[in-house]
């Protein structure tokens, strides 16, 4: 493990970085320079990462250096915008044949280590379907705002859609309600509450499901297995996180 989360004494073995951070680099490195690995499949999980560019993303290569065994979706093809993920993920869901999924973003996320502890996570908060957790609301409504301060203890306390783990057959339900989310459902919340343009967002739509499905889904705020890294604007939130490199 090439992380320590200072705050809950915790080793995530899945790093995500939607924004820039200074560790990621020198994280990034010393993972690439450890010895290759040869996990092949893990027993009852499937993982499954989106890219829609022709070259491997970070997310294949961190896994190809550990050699596990994966599916990519969407690989050379035209998105219009995230929204593709969605439909994707809902093509690619029925045909799972394992107890337990698990998504990465093919841009942003590394896989440091063996992830097979990612299963426990539902064991462990008590849910079918468990989502990394943000350090402050991205496409957030007031519901899921007052959810996420009243449930979850910062800095870690909302929902980020870039790595989550969960029952397959939960995982089929949970994206077909994110698929049946209206543009319209999108755009009121836009104007009442967001102010920023997500027509095309898959976060947005993911939240309004968490924020329906709560408590069957939850977040890893105590950074068990994902660990998210940024730099958030978000009022309250420090911009230094309780992170160290190993």
């Amino acid at each position: 493990m090439l992380v320590f989360n200072t705050l809950y004494k915790t080793r995530p073995c899945i790093l995500h970085r939607p924004s820039h951070h200074a560790l990621y680099e020198p994280i990034k490195h010393q993972f690439f320079k450890s010895h290759e690995q040869h996990i092949g499949i893990i027993d009852n999980l499937t993982i499954v990462t989106w890219n829609n560019y022709c070259q491997k993303m970070i997310a294949e290569k961190s896994m190809d250096h550990l050699g596990l065994e994966y599916t990519v979706l969407g690989k050379g093809e035209v998105w219009h915008d995230n929204t593709d993920k969605i439909k994707l993920t809902n093509e690619f869901l029925p045909k799972v044949t394992t107890e337990f999924v698990l998504g990465v973003d093919g841009f942003d996320v590394i896989l440091m280590d063996h992830p097979g502890k990612v299963i426990d996570l539902l064991e462990i908060y008590d849910c079918e379907m468990i989502f990394n957790a943000n350090n402050g609301p991205w496409g957030d409504s007031k519901k899921l705002i007052e959810i996420c301060t009243r449930e979850f203890p910062r800095p870690y306390n909302h929902p980020n859609a870039g790595v989550w783990v969960g029952k397959t057959e939960y995982c089929r339900d949970f994206f077909e309600k994110v698929g049946q989310v209206t543009l319209a459902q999108v755009e009121d919340l836009m104007q009442n509450e967001l102010h920023a343009d997500f027509r095309g967002s898959e976060q947005v739509r993911v939240n309004l499901v968490f924020e329906e499905l709560y408590p069957q889904v939850k977040i890893d705020w105590r950074c068990g297995a994902f660990q998210l890294i940024n730099y958030s604007g978000a009022p309250g939130v420090k911009t230094t996180q309780p992170i160290m490199l190993l």
